[in-house]
């Protein structure tokens, strides 16, 4: 099959779309009190798989779900601030979930 050449530009290449959204692990699992945001971020993922099937032969829609970074959200998850001081010191730092989903984008889009 032959695609129309313009500028020198493969039009087929510029049509291909490759598209990266952010989740959460609530949007599979779900979070106590945040009914709200879990339901938002399976709705993402809703939204990616929708997505899949609409651009098949045009392009490319991942979801990634970094981990957890502190945000309020912790300190709902626990009942006393010594609990969420704890479950902070476990978190990864945000520069980690940052870096994951930067080789992320290099690994599953080679240019």
């Amino acid at each position: 099959m032959r695609y129309a050449r313009r500028d020198g530009l493969n039009h087929r290449r510029l049509l291909r779309a490759k598209v990266i959204l952010t989740s959460s692990i609530a949007g599979v699992k779900g979070l106590q009190a945040h009914d709200t945001y879990s339901a938002a971020k399976a709705a993402v993922r809703s939204l990616a798989r929708t997505w899949t099937v609409e651009l098949k032969d045009r392009g490319r829609v991942n979801v990634i779900s970094p981990g957890a970074i502190d945000t309020p959200i912790i300190d709902s998850q626990v009942s006393t601030a010594v609990e969420a001081d704890a479950l902070r010191a476990r978190l990864p730092p945000v520069t980690t979930a940052v870096l994951f989903a930067s080789r992320f984008m290099m690994l599953s889009f080679p240019i």
